[in-house]
C-alpha cells in the first residue's frame, strides 16, 4: 500500500525500525 504511494521516494528501513525516506536527495529520517 505505502510502497505504491511511496514509489517515487526510496524508502530505506533500518534494523532500529527507523524508516528513512529520500525526498529530493534529502534522507529524512522517521520513526516508525
Amino acid at each position: 500500500k505505502f510502497a505504491k504511494q511511496l514509489n517515487d521516494l526510496d524508502i530505506i528501513q533500518g534494523s532500529n525500525g527507523v524508516l528513512s525516506v529520500e525526498c529530493e536527495g534529502v534522507p529524512k529520517p522517521k520513526l516508525t
